[in-house]
C-alpha cells in the first residue's frame, strides 16, 4: 500500500514566503462587504469607489473589487476555494458555531491532515475555513488505486469524511465569543485551483516558483506544493473539470492571489527562474503578475505592509494550528 507524504521535496523558497491576499470580483460590493463582516466577522480596513480591503483585526486577507458586468464561467480554469487558517481549533469552533448560530449553510469536513468547513460566497465563491493537524492522519492509496486515509484512532476514510462536531465544539466554554472579529493570527492558509494539467502545475509551481513538491494523487486527479512540513497544501490543484481553458475577463471570482517573498535573495532569485521559463511578467505597483499553466494570475511582491507592524519591523510567523 502506498503512503502519500505530505512534502516529497523541499521548497527553494524560505518559509518567510507567504501567501497575501486575495483579490475577487465581485457583483455587488455592498451586498459582498456584508457577507464577509457579518458571517466571516472580518475587518475593513479601507474602502473606495468599488473597491474594498478586507481581513481580519490587523492583517489584509481579501480585497474584493466590483465589476456588476462581469460573468460567472464555471467550465473554465480558476479559484475551487481560498482557505482560512485558524491558529487554534477552539477558534475554529468558534467560527462554525457562528455560522450555526447564523443559520449559514455549510460543509464540516475531516480531511485527516486537517478539520475544515466549506462555505458560499454571495456570488458562488467558495470558502474553507481550518486548521492543520497532521498528526491524526496518513493518507494511502490501496491495490485497486483508491485513496484510504488511515486517522491515528484506528478509522479507515477517504479524506472527505463527516468532522466530528461534538468534539470539536468540546473545545468551547463560557469564555467563548462567537461574534469576536477575526483574530490577527489567522492567515490566508492556502489557495486551490481548478485546471486542466495538475502535471503542467506540479512542475511550474516546484520548479519554477520554487515551492516544495507534496502530494500528488494523480488517481484522485490533485496535487498541492508547500513551504515545510509546518506549511503544506500552501497551494493546491485538481483537474476534476477535465480540460478547461481559462476564462475571459472581466470574471466573477479570483482576479489573482499574491505570493509574498519578503526575503531579498529568494526575491531576485525567484524573478530569474521566472524569466529562465519565458514567464512574461507584468509590473505592478511594488511587485508584477505572471500567470500559472492554467492562465490564472499569481502577484508576487516583497510588501508587506498588509502585516503588523511591531517597532516598525513586520512580524510574520506560520500559522501553527494548535489542537
Amino acid at each position: 500500500m502506498k503512503t502519500f507524504e505530505l512534502i516529497n521535496s523541499p521548497a527553494i523558497l524560505p518559509e518567510s514566503t507567504h501567501l497575501g491576499r486575495v483579490s475577487m470580483v465581485v457583483h455587488d460590493l455592498e451586498q459582498s462587504i456584508e457577507f464577509y463582516t457579518r458571517v466571516l466577522k472580518m475587518t475593513v480596513h479601507q474602502r473606495e469607489g468599488d473597491t474594498a480591503i478586507l481581513g481580519n483585526t490587523e492583517h489584509i486577507l481579501l480585497e474584493l473589487k466590483q465589476n456588476a458586468e462581469a460573468k460567472a464561467y464555471p467550465q473554465a480554469t480558476g479559484l475551487y476555494h481560498f482557505a482560512i487558517i485558524y491558529p487554534t481549533e477552539r477558534e475554529l469552533a468558534e467560527a462554525i458555531a457562528w455560522l450555526f448560530t447564523l443559520r449559514v449553510g455549510n460543509s464540516p469536513t475531516d480531511h485527516g491532515y486537517s478539520k475544515t468547513t466549506y462555505l458560499l460566497d454571495p456570488d458562488g465563491n467558495t470558502i474553507e475555513l481550518y486548521i492543520r493537524t497532521p498528526e491524526r492522519a496518513v493518507y494511502t492509496e490501496d491495490e485497486a488505486g483508491e485513496l484510504v486515509v488511515k486517522y491515528a484512532d484506528g478509522r479507515l476514510g477517504n479524506g472527505r469524511d463527516q468532522l466530528d462536531l461534538e468534539e470539536l465544539f468540546g473545545t468551547l466554554d463560557e469564555k467563548s465569543k462567537l461574534d469576536a472579529p477575526l483574530s490577527a493570527e489567522t492567515a490566508m492558509g492556502h489557495v486551490h485551483l481548478f485546471t486542466s494539467n495538475i502535471e503542467e502545475m506540479m512542475v511550474f509551481y516546484r520548479d519554477v516558483i520554487g515551492l516544495g513538491e507534496g502530494m500528488m494523487l494523480k488517481e484522485f486527479q490533485m496535487g498541492d506544493v508547500a513551504l515545510s512540513e509546518v506549511e503544506f497544501h500552501v497551494i493546491a490543484f485538481n483537474q476534476w473539470k477535465g480540460n478547461i481553458l481559462p476564462p475571459p475577463d472581466p470574471n466573477i471570482g479570483m482576479h489573482h492571489y499574491t505570493l509574498v517573498v519578503p526575503d531579498d535573495a529568494a526575491y531576485a532569485d525567484l524573478r530569474g527562474r521566472i524569466e529562465q521559463a519565458a514567464v512574461e511578467i507584468t509590473p505592478h505597483q511594488s511587485g508584477y503578475y505572471i500567470k500559472d499553466p492554467a492562465g490564472l494570475r499569481m502577484y508576487i511582491t516583497q510588501d508587506d505592509s498588509d502585516m503588523v507592524m511591531v517597532a516598525g519591523v513586520a512580524q510574520r510567523q506560520p500559522v501553527v494550528s494548535k489542537m
